[in-house]
């Protein structure tokens, strides 16, 4: 399959302008070869709180839900053709979701590369900025044979 140009901009969650930190938390691609358009939004405030403890975890994910729903909505209208005008770049089809401000919810600049699967690459895109440096989890979990294993064990020992 050919391979199509796409831009991405990374949406960045910062918790105060004055300092500028910030942790990247959505992700918005656009392939307009392909008629494709979506993002990707954390859902979670895990990764944010320990940084920013004043965060509020559930304005937080409401406002995140309310970004992905938008951009869905995006995804919608431009796979089917229906879009009044083409977006010229991802940035302005960003911007038509969250503005350029001075509130919390800031675009990086954009970013670009060839795809033949605008799925892939956004998937692909957002565990590489996004969701990198989260933690996985490291709690180990048994499967129904080594469970059974250990109490048919405690069992048998029992009853002698």
């Amino acid at each position: 399959m050919n391979k199509q140009a796409y831009s991405y901009s990374v949406l960045r969650y910062v918790h105060d302008v004055t300092t500028g930190e910030f942790v990247n938390v959505g992700l918005a691609l656009y392939c307009p070869a392909m008629h494709y358009a979506n993002a990707a939004c954390r859902t979670t405030s895990k990764r944010l709180t320990p940084l920013f403890p004043s965060l509020d975890s559930s304005v937080f994910r409401a406002l995140m839900r309310k970004v992905q729903t938008r951009f869905e909505a995006l995804h919608d209208e431009v796979n089917s053709q229906l879009a009044l005008r083409p977006y010229a770049s991802v940035m302005e089809l960003a911007q038509s979701v969250i503005p350029q401000d001075d509130s919390a919810l800031q675009w990086a600049p954009m970013g670009s590369g060839l795809t033949s699967d605008p799925d892939a690459t956004l998937e692909l895109l957002f565990e590489r900025f996004v969701m990198k440096h989260d933690e996985t989890s490291t709690v180990h979990r048994r499967n129904d044979e080594q469970v059974w294993k250990t109490l048919a064990v405690r069992l048998s020992s029992s009853r002698c």
